[in-house]
């Protein structure tokens, strides 16, 4: 699943939809879930999404369309970078800068 950020402590709404499932995923329980994702969003700010963004994402055909809408939201916030395992898929239609986890927290903690 692909994440975005922008260095300013934002996360795209999908992003915070992502989370829930993979904690599912993970057997963690409905509560815990909850307050795992208020805590995320007392310090990261949400990145919204619109009709506008998914017309925009309609219009291309990517292998994953979850990461053109990931994509075009960091397009239309200005967002520094992407952060996904999945740095394949964006390879043939990116601006931004593409980080693995492990890229990003190398790049940004030196």
């Amino acid at each position: 699943m692909t994440q975005i950020f922008c260095l300013d402590n934002y996360a795209s709404f999908l992003t915070f939809a992502n989370i829930a499932y993979i904690l599912q995923k993970e057997k963690i329980s409905r509560r815990q879930i909850y307050a795992i994702e208020r805590d995320f969003v007392s310090i990261i700010g949400v990145l919204p999404m619109d009709e506008n963004l998914l017309a925009d994402s309609l219009e291309q055909e990517v292998k994953d369309f979850e990461d053109m809408l990931q994509y075009q939201c960091a397009i239309r916030t200005n967002c520094d970078c992407i952060v996904t395992i999945n740095t394949k898929h964006f390879s043939s239609f990116t601006i931004i800068p593409i980080f693995t986890p492990t890229e990003f927290l190398e790049q940004y903690t030196e």
